[in-house]
């Protein structure tokens, strides 16, 4: 009889053993778990003061540009009559030209707080290198006119033309 009991209890199905459903339960429960974490990374965070749908009368906007725009009048009545041209802004002092491109990072890279940062430095780097540069003025005064604010385009475009003029 003692044989009949042991070949029994080796015979139970895998489903009746103790430690089979405690493994199920925890592997379950690890599913379900990556799976919320999932849906909360997918969902983004967005700051509380952020979260306004609508400003209120005393809250005060950014309405700086990207671009400046003038305005070119039409004819020269005392109507304002005028279409806006999109130009890039004048060349300013430093420290007007730093508050603008900051609005063009934020612009661009909206709330990703890291991005704008990383943009807005490597612009003030680009600038402060255009700002030195003296030789090739023409060169230099055509990539402004083509790239604006965007001082690291300028910067390429400058070194690129630069280049192609000393290999003639």
């Amino acid at each position: 009889m003692n044989e009949k009991n042991v070949s029994t209890e080796e015979k139970k199905s895998i489903f009746k053993k103790w430690w089979f459903w405690v493994i199920a339960f925890i592997a379950i429960s690890i599913v379900v778990s990556s799976l919320n974490d999932s849906k909360e990374k997918m969902q983004p965070i967005i700051p509380q003061s952020e979260q306004k749908t609508e400003p209120t009368t005393t809250e005060k906007t950014n309405p700086t540009p990207v671009i400046e725009k003038t305005k070119v009048p039409l004819t020269p009545t005392k109507k304002e009559t005028a279409t806006t041209v999109n130009t890039p802004a004048p060349q300013t002092d430093r420290a007007n030209m730093l508050v603008i491109l900051k609005a063009n990072a934020s612009a661009k890279w909206g709330t990703n707080y890291e991005m704008v940062k990383y943009e807005y430095d490597n612009q003030v780097v680009a600038y402060d290198w255009v700002m030195a540069q003296t030789t090739y003025p023409d060169i230099m005064t055509k990539a402004k006119q083509k790239w604006g604010n965007n001082y690291e385009m300028v910067k390429y475009e400058y070194n690129n033309q630069v280049e192609a003029y000393k290999s003639l």
